[in-house]
């Protein structure tokens, strides 16, 4: 059995009206200890609260940290990784904003799902920003309209986006994003035990009935969007 791990990474960027970030990526880290089998060792957390250092939350350290867990990676494990903050269109792709205004783009996570590939591990990204529809360019587009030409249908890695490529996400709830407070939801009520497309399912589901104008995404290959979350198959 292989090992799991977890970077999560929730920036509000000085901003005290995204304190939703950390507030959810707080109960994200708790969701997966208790449902998905992620040790507390095994999860680096990046936050830039008050407590933390700029070259702490830069786009250094989260490119090093996301190298050093992918060289730590073996045949059989599965390496996850949740980002909340700005995402924004750079070039007309999606990319993550980083602390620093650098930003992760999808060419970025794309040489670490080939590396991931190579070694037979899984890798699913978490995106709940704004423009994170087809944010992982080639993987294969299962829920969503962000891709016009889906593609060569192949393992790419997998992609859970808070809304769709030309959509801003907007929605939060009392204490958290709506996004990934609804993943946390469905996570729990089935004990981790559910997988990507139901997961999304009713996520999307969920944002319609509450009116958010966001339409959520996945993005992986038919096998994966059957397999359970975070869990090797």
């Amino acid at each position: 059995m292989g090992k799991k791990r977890a970077l999560l990474v929730a920036l509000k960027f000085n901003n005290p009206d995204m304190i939703d970030s950390h507030i959810s990526c707080h109960r994200f880290e708790e969701c997966i200890t208790k449902h998905c089998g992620f040790l507390p060792q095994d999860i680096c957390k990046i936050i830039d609260d008050k407590n933390s250092k700029p070259h702490e939350v830069s786009y250094d350290a989260i490119r090093r940290q996301l190298h050093c867990f992918q060289e730590m990676t073996k045949s059989g494990d599965v390496l996850l990784f949740y980002y909340a903050g700005h995402g924004i269109l750079e070039k007309g792709y999606p990319a993550l904003k980083m602390y620093d205004n650098l930003t992760i783009t999808g060419q970025h996570l794309q040489l670490i799902v080939e590396n991931l590939n190579a070694r037979k591990a899984v890798f699913t990204v978490i995106a709940d920003c704004c423009h994170s529809g087809g944010l992982l360019r080639y993987a294969y587009e299962q829920i969503g309209r962000s891709v016009v030409d889906r593609g060569e249908m192949q393992r790419q890695g997998i992609l859970l986006s808070a809304c769709q490529q030309f959509q801003v996400s907007l929605g939060t709830v009392e204490c958290g994003l709506i996004f990934t407070e609804l993943l946390i939801q469905f996570i729990t009520e089935a004990n981790g035990i559910i997988t990507y497309w139901d997961l999304i399912t009713k996520v999307k589901l969920a944002l319609c009935k509450t009116g958010a104008i966001q339409i959520p995404g996945l993005y992986c290959t038919d096998e994966e969007a059957k397999a359970q979350i975070f869990e090797h198959f």
